[in-house]
């Protein structure tokens, strides 16, 4: 049996449902052999009849590890100033630390991935994978050579996609080492657990071929590279805080989102629309990009009725 962890919170449930639609349809094995395991804070009915009609469809096994009294109060004791590092990392992200403490002891091994990852491989390779005694194998971060120059990392590892040794993480007590230092007022959490995770198993990380962990962000050149991204990555994952379920996002890698989504049968999906004067902007240049002018001039009209609002307060308050 394969074992596959998600971890979320309720903002991410329809993106989750697209990652593991493109995880069960590039899976090489039997689906009998593959289990998911999903840990979030509350219970859902959305999710959880998601899930029962998802897996009568594919026939994966499943099981929700909801957060108990227990676990919530040691996610209590991470400082306040941990728990929104880079505007969009929140208290969710801590929660695969506890794999090990939630997921039953039956379970040696497990594939952890983002809910903002599409997989584009058969993950039995993963499972597959020498870890040669090491706990837990990851591809190298986008800024490894930064975080290691800047901030002494030996190596820095990004947390997005990881195969764990889970019974090396219960011999070794790593899920208590990596929260006892979260729970230090003094340690520098610049991306909230996946800083810990690098700081606790510094010499303990096996890596991983970065094509299991393809970035992908919404900047020109994150775009310029779309088609060797879509030819060559085994996963990809959406990084920084600019999603392919936005209105406005223009890496035609997020297609993939999209048509996942799709394939998932998540009921009702729902888009990030724009609220800010450059959302706007960027949704209707998009739009006409596309040929879609009707619609572009939708949003170039609020942009202008919200630039005559700031032209007209002053004159309405003389």
């Amino acid at each position: 049996m394969h074992h596959v962890a998600y971890c979320f919170d309720a903002n991410y449930q329809q993106h989750f449902a697209a990652s593991l639609s493109s995880l069960v349809t590039t899976y090489g094995g039997k689906s009998s052999e593959l289990k998911v395991h999903v840990v979030t804070d509350v219970a859902n009915d959305k999710l959880e009849q998601f899930l029962r009609d998802f897996s009568a469809r594919t026939g994966i096994a499943y099981e929700i590890h909801y957060l108990t009294i227990e676990h919530r109060s040691l996610l209590a004791k991470i400082p306040a100033k941990f728990l929104n590092s880079k505007g969009y990392l929140n208290l969710a992200a801590y929660f695969r630390i506890m794999l090990p403490i939630l997921v039953g002891d039956e379970v040696h091994k497990i594939l952890y991935l983002d809910s903002d990852t599409i997989v584009m491989s058969d993950v039995s390779e993963l499972f597959d994978l020498d870890l040669g005694g090491l706990a837990l194998g990851a591809v190298l971060d986008v800024d490894n050579e930064a975080m290691c120059r800047d901030h002494g990392y030996k190596a820095y590892f990004n947390s997005g996609v990881m195969i764990l040794d889970l019974a090396l993480w219960r011999a070794q007590d790593l899920a208590k080492k990596c929260l006892d230092h979260v729970w230090d007022e003094n340690s520098n959490l610049l991306m909230a657990d996946q800083c810990a995770i690098n700081r606790v198993l510094s010499d303990n990380i096996f890596i991983v071929d970065a094509r299991w962990n393809r970035f992908v962000s919404n900047t020109p050149f994150s775009q310029s590279q779309s088609d060797e991204v879509i030819q060559n990555a085994a996963v990809i994952h959406f990084i920084t805080s600019q999603k392919p379920w936005f209105a406005w996002y223009e890496n035609k890698v997020g297609d993939l989102y999209l048509s996942s989504l799709r394939a998932s049968q998540w009921p009702s999906p729902v888009s990030r629309m724009p609220k800010t004067v450059n959302e706007h902007l960027w949704t209707a240049r998009k739009l006409n990009k596309q040929g879609k002018h009707k619609e572009a001039i939708s949003f170039y009209e609020i942009l202008v009725g919200h630039l005559l609002k700031k032209v007209d307060g002053p004159a309405s308050g003389a």
